[in-house]
This record gives C-alpha cells, sequence and structure tokens, in this order.
C-alpha cells in the first residue's frame, strides 16, 4: 500500500483493456461516476481507484466469468483466469482472452501462455498453439 501511486490496474494497447482478472459490468457500473466507452480513460479511471477498491469479487484483480458478475462487452486480455473457467463458465466471450495456462492437468517446464506488450503490440504466445 505504501508504493500504490506506482501500481497500475489497467493499461490500454490499441483499444485492449489490459488487467489482472478482468473488467466487469457490476464494477464498472459500481465504481465509474459517469459512463465512459474509450478503453484508454477506462484504464486511467481504474489506476485512479484506491487498491482498497478492488478487494471484492467483480474486481480487475480478482474477477472469474460466472452468472454472477458479466465481463464488460470491451476487448479485453487478462491473466487470472484460466481458460478452462472460462469455458465452464457457459458465458459467450469473445472479447475476453485469458492468458493464464493453469489447467487441471498441470504444466511442466515446456508449457506457457503469455502476453507480450511491446511498441504499443500485443502478441500472445501459447506452447500448445505453434
Amino acid at each position: 500500500m505504501d508504493h500504490q501511486k506506482d501500481f497500475r490496474v489497467a493499461t490500454n494497447v490499441n483499444n485492449i483493456l489490459v488487467t489482472h482478472a478482468g473488467l466487469t459490468d457490476y464494477f464498472y457500473n459500481n465504481y465509474f461516476d459517469k459512463e465512459i466507452s474509450d478503453v484508454r480513460e477506462i484504464a486511467n479511471c481504474l489506476n485512479g481507484l484506491p487498491l482498497s477498491d478492488f478487494w471484492q469479487d467483480a474486481s480487475p484483480l480478482w474477477y472469474r466469468p460466472g452468472c454472477d458478475y458479466k465481463p464488460m462487452s470491451i476487448r479485453q486480455i487478462v491473466g487470472h483466469t484460466p481458460p478452462g473457467w472460462i469455458e465452464r463458465s457457459g458465458i459467450e466471450l469473445n472479447n475476453f482472452v485469458s492468458v493464464d495456462p493453469y489447467s487441471q492437468e498441470g504444466f511442466g517446464p515446456d508449457r506457457y501462455r503469455y502476453a507480450l506488450i511491446e511498441n504499443g503490440e500485443i502478441s500472445i504466445f501459447d506452447s500448445n498453439r505453434k
């Protein structure tokens, strides 16, 4: 908490919101004081909130897709939510991409999935997709 000013919850790359777990409609509707559609401004607003606002299930730090909370319909890349969890949620998530490599089977040293943000571009690398 002492370094909150240095912590960023979100970033924007080419109109894609990048967060740890994803932005839900619930969080947006309860923590944003005005309607915003620009992803850069959404990221700026998220980064301006106190970290204490993020300690709940629907936040961009803890969200898991499910019936209780739906992700905002903007393009998002997240790292917290295993893809299998997304599939089991039953929610159609065309604009929500997880780069979390977790699976029920586990991963060995040759298994990876991650997003690289470099020079304003996002690349997703996955050892299962050559």
